[in-house]
């Protein structure tokens, strides 16, 4: 094995093959316990590569190379099973196999400390790129999700893209886990898969000339020496069968590749799109709207229950019995609107938090009114209480209009 392909992580997958429909509709529910398990794993994977940063600076080796690169292998498998990428069920293992259709590896290599010391500011730019990767990836995994489950098998475009996909989020995070020294890389897959794609046309049409050769008519058996006949006949297939094909370098087609540049401007769109809304919602929380609109009812039941105790106070002589039981309702309006966030405390917002104090504070101070003797002098403090707060709240009540 090349230096270039032991120091990069690797992934293998195996062709599409068709998939059970009913294990793709339950695919989701089917992987909720291996990411349990992984959920656990993780933690202890990225202590590990805590500690292995430190031992990587003096040593230029992550000493937990192969139980991090285990929890990669795991995760890579859970991921393409999510994806798609294989019908079979993850093993619950860290270790590698022939058998199953997704396996990792990852040789062990010096680390350069500049790139260990650095690793956090190095990992910027691609944990931007992985960020809007695998939210485009998501996006399309609902679409494949669908297609796989009409048509019985993921279609050969989205297979391949998502092989890609998950190949370089696998090595941007073997790169953060301090297990892999190279800068990830390989998205749209190998250049040398052009030149191994270009040999194997070139063999192909070799292999269509030596089967003209072939095909030319025999010459007849009594008129040729037996020598001779025996090099005009095609040579038997091995009892072995076909050679496998090796794993070579990956190599994406057109369409593939669109697919992937479909997946980061979805990506990209999502989280502009989130921006978006989180900058109009904050507009809208320090214009006051949202609260209009999510407690306007409330605040219009408040404003009702303090105009009555207003009137009630500015009789000659209330009735305390009277007065008690508005400022009950004032409470219990009050009350739900406790869950009403304190922030931005700006524009009309100024005027319905003040408000609510207002209200706040004389319903506090009604409590006192249960003393005979405190009665008359109560009168005046609730009476400007609850119109200031009354005031407040119906100047945000037009502000926000």
């Amino acid at each position: 094995m090349s230096a270039t392909t032991s120091s990069q992580l690797q992934l293998r997958v195996d062709p599409r093959t068709d998939q059970r429909r009913a294990r793709v509709a339950l695919r989701l529910f089917l992987a909720v316990p291996q990411f349990i398990v992984l959920t656990f794993i993780g933690y202890a994977a990225e202590f590990l590569a805590l500690l292995g940063w430190f031992a990587a600076l003096v040593t230029r080796r992550n000493p937990f190379h192969r139980f991090i690169v285990g929890y990669i292998r795991w995760y890579a498998r859970v991921l393409g099973y999510l994806y798609l990428l294989t019908d079979s069920y993850p093993p619950f293992s860290l270790e590698p196999s022939d058998d199953y259709p997704i396996d990792v590896s990852l040789d062990q290599s010096p680390l350069r400390r500049f790139a260990v010391l650095f690793r956090i500011v190095l990992l910027v730019p691609f944990a931007l790129v992985t960020t809007l990767l695998s939210a485009g990836l998501s996006l399309v995994a609902v679409v494949a999700w669908f297609l796989t489950l009409i048509r019985g098998s993921l279609p050969t475009p989205l297979h391949d893209a998502t092989h890609a996909a998950l190949r370089y989020l696998l090595r941007v995070q073997a790169y953060a886990l301090v297990v892999q020294d190279r800068y990830p890389r390989g998205l749209y897959g190998d250049a040398s898969a052009t030149e191994a794609a270009a040999g194997r046309a070139s063999s192909t049409e070799h292999d269509d000339e030596s089967d003209a050769e072939v095909s030319r008519p025999l010459v007849r058996p009594e008129t040729v020496a037996p020598t001779q006949l025996l090099g005009t006949l095609a040579t038997a297939p091995s009892a072995g069968g076909d050679e496998a094909a090796p794993r070579g370098p990956l190599a994406l087609s057109r369409a593939a590749r669109r697919v992937l540049t479909g997946e980061l401007v979805l990506g990209t769109l999502a989280y502009v799109g989130t921006f978006l809304l989180i900058v109009a919602l904050g507009a809208s929380l320090t214009q006051g709207r949202i609260w209009s609109n999510l407690y306007g009812g409330d605040l219009a039941s408040l404003r009702l229950v303090l105009s009555t105790t207003s009137a009630d106070l500015r009789v000659a002589s209330p009735r305390w019995e009277t007065v008690r039981r508005d400022c009950t309702n004032v409470e219990q309006s009050l009350a739900r609107l406790t869950t009403l966030p304190q922030y931005p405390r700006k524009g009309p917002n100024a005027h319905l938090l003040k408000g609510l104090g207002y209200a706040a504070l004389g319903d506090r101070a009604c409590l006192a009114s249960i003393v005979p003797h405190h009665q008359a002098s109560l009168l005046p403090d609730l009476g400007r209480a609850f119109a200031a707060a009354l005031h407040e709240l119906t100047v945000f009540d037009h502000e926000t209009r």
